[in-house]
C-alpha cells in the first residue's frame, strides 16, 4: 500500500504530485474487485511537458481492468500530460492493455473534462488499449466536460491525442468537444484508432464525433460495423450527428484536416446514414483528402437521406483525392442518396479528383448535389469520376428539389452548372465494393486527374505520379512500364498490349527473328533464353532481345580438272551475302556446270 490498487496509487498521486517523469506498471492480470471506480487524475502538483504520468502494462503484463462506473472508469479531472498507455514494452505500439467499463449508462471507459474552476484536461494521450463498454455506455474515450454525452463541451481541452486503440461494445468510439466561439478544443489529433468491431461488440452510433473544434487532425483511422439500431449513424462526425437537411448546421469545426481515414460499413436502418459529415463554418478552412468510403447505407424517410459525404459549407471546404462507392439497396427509401452532398453555397466547395459513385437501388441516387444556382459561383468542381449508372447525376437546388432539380448525366449537370468538363462519367474499377483501391492501368480514373499543392501521397502513402497527372481518387495507381529493346533483326510482341501495367500482372513477351536472323536470348531486366517468356511486373522493366543473322560456310569445289574462285574469299558468310563463284578449266578441259547445292536463296 497504497500502490497495491490502481486506485489508491492514483489517490497517492493526487496528494504528493511528482516531481519528475513517474511511471506507474500495471502487474497484476486483473484489477476490479478491490478498486474504486472511477479512478480519478485530477490537476497533478509538478506536472509538465517533461514531468508526465505515464499509466502503463509492466514489461511482459496484459492487465485486464474491469468495474462499473457512471462516469468513467478512468477520469482526467483537469489533468495534464497524462499518458495511457496499452503496451508493454517502451515505444511499442502493441494493445496490451483492457480496460472495461461494464456500466450501460451515459457513461465513457476513459474521459478526459474540464475540472471545477476551467480547469482543462490538456497534453493527455491515450494510446495503445484496448476499450470496451458494455453494449451500451456511451463512449470510448472522450473529452470534454463533467457530464458526460454527446454534446458535452469543455473548456480548455487542449493538444490531447487518441492514437492505436480499438473500442468496441459503445454507442461511439471517440469524443472531443470544445465550447463556442473562441473556446473550442485545440491541437486535438485523432490518429490509427481501429473502430470497427463486428456484431455483437459494433458501435452503434458514430466511430468519431468532434464539436467546437479548432484545428482538429483524423488521420488513418479504421471505421467500420457500425449500425444503429435507432437514430442516425455516422463514421466521422464533425458537429453533427444528424444525417438529415437539418444536419447541415451544428456545433462547427474549423480547420480540420480529414485525411487517409478508410470507412467500411455505415448502417442506419430507417434513419439517416453517413460516412463523414461536417456542419457548416464560418470561417477557416476544412480539408477532407484520401478517405475512402464504402458501405454506407441506409433507408430513410423523405427528411433524411444516406450519404457518403455531406458538407455544410461556409469557410473553404475542401474534398480532394476521395474515393467513395455506395451500393446495395435501399429498396423502400423515400430518402435520398449521394456520394457527395454540399448543404451551402456560403463559402468555396472545392471538390477536385474524387471518385463519386453511387450505385444503390431504391431511393433517388446521385453522385453530387449543391443547395441551389447561387452554389455555381462558390464552386469549384473537375478532375472527378461522377457515375450512378442509372437515371440521375446530379442534383441542384438541395434535397427539398427532387426531382425537378435532376440532371440525367455528366453532360446535362455541366449544362447547369458550367463545372466538371475535365470530369468522366464511369465504374472506376475498385478492387472490391469495400476495397476501393484501383486494379487495372485501364481504369477511366488512371492519369485523369489534375495534381494539387500539398497532396503528394495517396491513402497508401505511394506517390505514383501526384505531383505530375495523378489518378482520381484516393489510390495512387502505381503502374509499371514495361520498354522492350531489339538488338538485331526482329519483332517482340507483347499480351497484353499496354502502356503500363498493374502490380503483379504477367505480361508474355514473344521473339519473332526476321528472315535469316535467329533468337538469341533477354537481357537487362530479364535473362535467357526462354521464348515466350513471362515477365511480372512489379517495377519499370526495360528488356531487350537480342537477334543475330544466321551464317553459313560455302564448299565449292571442281569435279575433273580446274579450279573454283570466289569472291568475296571467307569462312562464312552472313546470310544474304552474294558470292561469286568463278570456274576456270585446265589446260585441255572444259566447264560443263555446277551441281550440288546451287539453289542459295534460303541458305
Amino acid at each position: 500500500a497504497p500502490f497495491n490498487t490502481l486506485s489508491a496509487a492514483i489517490t497517492r498521486l493526487n496528494t504528493v504530485g511528482v516531481s519528475a517523469a513517474v511511471r506507474l506498471l500495471l502487474e497484476d492480470a486483473s484489477y476490479g474487485a478491490g478498486e474504486s471506480f472511477p479512478v480519478t487524475v485530477n490537476a497533478v502538483t509538478g506536472g509538465c511537458a517533461s514531468n508526465t504520468v505515464t499509466i502503463k502494462p509492466a514489461p511482459g503484463a496484459m492487465p485486464v481492468v474491469t468495474g462499473s462506473s457512471t462516469t468513467g472508469l478512468v477520469v482526467l479531472n483537469g489533468a495534464d500530460n497524462v499518458i495511457v498507455d496499452g503496451s508493454n514494452t517502451v515505444g511499442g505500439t502493441s494493445r496490451d492493455l483492457v480496460l472495461e467499463n461494464t456500466n450501460g449508462g451515459a457513461a465513457a471507459v476513459v474521459w478526459g473534462q474540464t475540472a471545477t474552476g476551467s480547469d482543462g484536461a490538456s497534453r493527455n494521450t491515450v494510446k495503445n488499449v484496448m476499450l470496451r463498454g458494455s453494449g451500451n455506455t456511451l463512449v470510448g474515450v472522450g473529452f470534454g466536460g463533467v457530464a458526460i454525452s454527446l454534446t458535452s463541451n469543455g473548456s480548455g481541452n487542449v493538444q490531447n491525442r487518441v492514437e492505436n486503440v480499438a473500442v468496441e461494445r459503445a454507442q461511439v468510439g471517440i469524443y472531443s468537444g470544445g465550447t463556442q466561439g473562441a473556446a473550442k478544443n485545440t491541437g486535438t489529433v485523432i490518429t490509427g484508432n481501429l473502430l470497427n468491431a463486428g456484431a455483437p461488440n459494433h458501435l452503434t452510433r458514430a466511430g468519431i464525433v468532434a464539436r467546437y473544434e479548432d484545428g482538429i487532425q483524423i488521420t488513418g483511422n479504421t471505421i467500420g460495423g457500425i449500425a444503429a439500431s435507432s437514430g442516425d449513424a455516422v463514421g466521422i462526425a464533425l458537429g453533427t450527428t444528424q444525417v438529415a437537411a437539418a444536419g447541415f448546421n451544428g456545433a462547427e469545426v474549423v480547420n480540420a484536416s480529414v485525411s487517409g481515414n478508410r470507412i467500411i460499413g455505415v448502417s442506419a436502418g430507417a434513419a439517416g446514414a453517413a460516412g463523414i459529415a461536417i456542419v457548416r463554418a464560418a470561417s477557416g478552412t476544412n480539408t477532407i483528402v484520401n478517405n475512402m468510403v464504402s458501405g454506407v447505407i441506409s433507408v430513410p424517410a423523405a427528411s433524411a437521406m444516406t450519404a457518403g459525404i455531406m458538407t455544410g459549407g461556409g469557410g473553404i471546404t475542401r474534398v480532394w483525392f476521395n474515393s467513395v462507392n455506395l451500393s446495395g439497396s435501399r429498396a423502400g427509401a423515400s430518402g435520398p442518396g449521394f456520394a457527395l452532398v454540399l448543404g451551402d453555397s456560403a463559402g468555396t466547395s472545392d471538390v477536385r479528383d474524387n471518385i463519386l459513385v453511387d450505385t444503390q437501388t431504391g431511393g433517388p441516387g446521385y453522385a453530387i448535389a449543391v443547395p441551389h444556382a447561387a452554389s455555381f459561383g462558390t464552386l469549384v468542381s473537375d478532375a472527378n469520376d461522377l457515375h450512378t449508372g442509372g437515371s440521375t447525376l446530379g442534383l441542384v437546388g438541395g434535397i427539398a428539389n427532387i426531382p425537378a432539380g435532376n440532371r440525367a448525366d455528366l453532360a446535362a449537370w455541366r449544362a447547369t452548372t458550367g463545372r466538371d468538363l475535365g470530369s468522366v462519367s464511369a465504374l472506376p474499377l475498385f478492387t472490391s465494393n469495400s476495397d476501393l483501391h484501383i486494379t487495372s492501368p485501364l481504369s477511366p480514373v488512371a492519369n485523369a486527374g489534375q495534381p494539387l499543392a500539398g497532396v503528394t501521397t495517396d491513402i497508401d502513402g505511394e506517390t505514383g505520379s501526384r505531383t505530375t497527372l495523378p489518378d482520381i481518387g484516393a489510390d495512387e495507381f502505381v503502374s509499371w512500364a514495361l520498354a522492350v529493346q531489339i538488338a538485331g533483326n526482329g519483332t517482340v510482341a507483347r499480351s497484353p498490349q499496354q502502356a503500363s501495367y498493374a502490380t503483379g500482372a504477367v505480361v508474355t513477351l514473344t521473339a519473332t527473328p526476321a528472315s535469316g536472323w535467329h533468337f538469341v536470348g533477354w537481357s537487362g531486366d530479364a535473362s535467357g533464353s526462354t521464348n515466350p517468356l513471362d515477365v511480372t511486373m512489379n517495377a519499370h522493366r526495360n528488356i531487350t532481345a537480342t537477334f543475330a543473322i544466321n551464317t553459313y560456310t560455302l564448299s565449292a569445289t571442281a569435279s575433273g580438272n580446274g579450279t573454283v574462285s570466289r569472291s568475296p574469299n571467307a569462312a562464312t558468310y552472313d546470310h544474304g551475302t552474294v558470292v561469286t563463284l568463278t570456274a576456270t578449266p585446265a589446260v585441255g578441259w572444259h566447264f560443263t556446270g555446277w551441281s550440288g547445292d546451287t539453289a542459295t536463296a534460303a541458305n
